[in-house]
């Protein structure tokens, strides 16, 4: 410690959690009294990982299990690299490196997920401890070298198995070809939500280990009502059930293996499985797997692209969707038209081809 001969004051730095920290005063006993009260006040913040799981203990109470359980991998992440660095501390330049470091070896839509996740937990911070700091999240930019990727739509093929699947077979791929459900919205619908030619999506299934919970759907918007198209109407009225039974499952909601071990079994049957090596063990002797060689979001997808065709406009198609905003809708739709006039392209160079 010194006095500063110009200012008159006492002045000393100390190196606090690898940073120098200046503090001056009129007396010696001043300057140290300042430190007292800073290095209480760094006592007092909280670590990231401390914070970050109380915001997810509240994420566990306010939102759906599904959402949570798809926030679990960007939660571990973001807490095994800002772990015990106390959260006033953490920079936007912090939170860009972070995401640029990731989109390395993540898809576009991890690394979306994983900034939502981060400013999830900033947000509740700020609110929760009234702390007068920006959310460093804000006008963050997801890095150009994420690895965006595109899942890949059904082939006309992939679309006839599904419309051949019979009525003795399991009929979770049939359901969301003609609704447009998500997985869980799909497990939880009744024959009584059948009404008036509609399909009433209001709830959606989450899975606790194997047993299946019914809950809210994914956001408020999800709850809706979809056409009843006359596919699956006729499917319906073959399958023999009771007014309050499950369409997939029965009396109750399908288990998660009872969903895996069936879905595994329609797959192979239409001929879109693929073997998939594994070693035995001693009490498995078999050493190949099969794998669904499509997913039920392609399905989905495949929904809106009928929408498309059939010229259903955007807004429609939101609300048949269950998506949040209009973006969402206007992203496949957009998609759907480049592709589109791709098709068109080919063909006016084919023709053009042909009369030369």
């Amino acid at each position: 410690m010194y006095k500063n001969p110009k200012t008159k004051l006492y002045e000393t730095k100390r190196k606090i959690c690898g940073h120098f920290v200046k503090f001056y005063a009129h007396s010696e006993k001043e300057v140290y009294a300042k430190i007292a009260a800073y290095e209480n006040e760094r006592k007092r913040l909280r670590s990231f990982y401390e914070v970050s799981e109380e915001w997810y203990d509240y994420a566990c109470a306010h939102l759906s299990p599904g959402s949570v359980r798809s926030y679990l991998p960007s939660l571990r992440r973001a807490q095994e690299r800002f772990g015990e660095q106390i959260v006033n501390d953490i920079t936007p330049l912090h939170i860009q490196k972070f995401l640029q470091d990731i989109s390395k070896n993540y898809a576009y839509k991890t690394v979306r997920n994983q900034k939502t996740v981060l400013t999830q937990i900033f947000n509740f911070v700020i609110i929760q401890y009234n702390l007068a700091i920006q959310n460093p999240c804000d006008k963050i930019k997801i890095a150009d070298r994420s690895k965006q990727t595109t899942r890949e739509a059904l082939t006309l093929q992939e679309r006839h198995e599904i419309e051949a699947t019979k009525p003795e077979e399991f009929q979770l791929a049939f359901l969301i070809l003609y609704t447009g459900c998500r997985l869980g919205e799909a497990l939880a619908l009744r024959y009584s939500d059948i009404v008036d030619n509609k399909v009433l999506i209001r709830k959606a299934v989450h899975f606790q280990g194997n047993k299946p919970v019914i809950g809210v759907t994914k956001t408020p918007a999800a709850i809706r009502a979809v056409p009843l198209l006359p596919p699956l109407k006729e499917r319906l009225e073959q399958l023999p059930h009771n007014p309050t039974d499950y369409i997939i499952g029965g009396e109750n909601p399908i288990t998660q293996s009872a969903l895996a071990r069936r879905w595994e079994h329609w797959a192979r049957e239409h001929n879109l499985a693929e073997a998939v090596p594994r070693e035995p063990t001693q009490n498995n002797k078999h050493v190949v797997a099969w794998k669904a060689t499509i997913d039920r979001h392609q399905i989905r997808h495949e929904y809106a692209t009928m929408l498309y065709e059939a010229g259903v406009d955007v807004k429609t198609a939101m609300r048949y969707l269950g998506h949040t905003t209009i973006s969402m809708t206007m992203d496949i739709y957009t998609h759907l038209s480049e592709q589109h006039m791709e098709k068109e392209q080919e063909k006016l160079i084919r023709y053009i081809e042909n009369r030369a």
